[in-house]
């Protein structure tokens, strides 16, 4: 589906999947649609992953998100789960009325300690977040809005442009965590840490697909590699 308007209210809302549950891996997903007038958790990917294991994998969102709801993000909107983010990256703007949580990649983890835990790694962000008309006006962040705990959140080689939020990581966090800016590194740097990565984990990531630079001069997953 492509420039379709997705609306929803219930557990989630998400351009994949909207509420997911149990062991799931979502792999080479793409959503290009508007999410809105949600009053749930909302993600480009994944609304919401309560109880879940598994991941996201070698997917992005370049959809906007204009919601209501009270988390919302480009790939996953709220969790309290185990999973991986990995190989990801948002374009889509998030803008509108939140409760709490509004972040590039990850919303919100509402976990607590030995409840679960929540990996992102090579990530980036490009869409702005828009951080007004928030109860917690710095629970917004360009990767991660609301992190509860930050022994249950774990951001490695993730980066972000700089101007789409005033910080990487909500709740005044930004500095327990290591995120750059995408103007104090170049593109082919960014890939060639994606890649090592990738080759440091050949075991799990085998059928994952290699980083390349887009026609649009940023790095965009290889689907046909």
């Amino acid at each position: 589906m492509v420039d379709v308007k997705l609306e929803g209210n219930g557990n989630g809302l998400g351009g994949i999947v909207g509420w997911a549950n149990g062991n799931l891996e979502i792999i080479n997903c793409v959503n290009l649609n508007t999410l809105l007038n949600s009053n749930c958790a909302t993600g480009g990917i994944i609304g919401v992953g309560e109880d879940m294991t598994g991941g996201i994998y070698n997917s992005y969102n370049a959809g906007e998100i204009h919601v209501k709801g009270p988390s919302s993000s480009g790939i996953v909107g709220s969790t309290n789960s185990n999973i991986e983010i990995i190989n990801v990256y948002n374009k889509g703007d998030i803008t509108e009325n939140g409760n709490f949580g509004r972040g590039g990649i990850l919303g919100s983890n509402y976990t607590v300690v030995g409840s679960g835990n929540v990996y992102i790694t090579n990530a980036y962000n490009l869409g702005n977040v828009i951080e007004n008309n928030l109860n917690w006006s710095y629970a917004a962040g360009a990767i991660c809005g609301y992190p509860s705990d930050t022994s249950t959140l774990t951001i490695e080689n993730s980066y972000y442009k700089k101007g789409t939020c005033s910080v990487a990581v909500g709740l005044r966090k930004d500095s327990l965590y290591g995120v750059s800016s995408l103007n104090e590194i170049n593109y082919e740097e960014m890939i060639k840490n994606f890649k090592e990565f990738i080759d440091d984990n050949k075991s799990k990531t085998s059928e994952w697909k290699y980083w390349i630079l887009g026609e649009d001069g940023y790095p965009t997953l290889d689907y046909n590699s």
